[in-house]
């Protein structure tokens, strides 16, 4: 996922240019190693908001105000499917367009977070538990 500050929700999916729509989105992740499915598959496990990596001073955008249009995520996701055989999660969540249709997102600052265990029951190493468009950070 990447997109500039200030996207139009509209310009990810059609259906999204009605005011209120709703579209499910899906992210897969790619683990290194076995994980407990579990585990995984645990929305609770997950986290989704907004990145404040300290790269850009702690701050979106080095300062620059969140726009007034710009959509919030919910914090955990609607679902997660575990495929054992190739180690990959796909998380589920939705966007939701504003009531006056001109809701904006800024894809490369969603951060997504898992604390969740490997099948020997490991807990994932904080340094690497997490994923956004704009550190690239995995």
């Amino acid at each position: 996922l990447a997109s500039k500050p200030g996207t139009l929700v509209s310009s990810l999916n059609a259906s999204l240019a009605t005011p209120l729509a709703r579209k499910t989105f899906n992210v897969n992740f790619v683990f290194d190693r076995e994980m407990d499915p579990a585990s995984v598959q645990n929305i609770s496990n997950w986290s989704i908001g907004r990145s404040n990596s300290m790269s850009t001073g702690g701050l979106y955008n080095w300062g620059i105000k969140i726009p007034a249009t710009e959509v919030s995520i919910a914090p955990m996701p609607l679902s997660v499917v575990y495929r054992p055989d190739i180690a990959t999660a796909t998380v589920t969540f939705s966007i939701v367009q504003n009531s006056s249709g001109n809701a904006t997102i800024d894809l490369s600052h969603i951060l997504f977070k898992f604390k969740g265990v490997d099948v020997n029951g490991n807990s994932m190493d904080v340094s690497k538990d997490e994923y956004s468009g704009f550190s690239k950070i995995v």
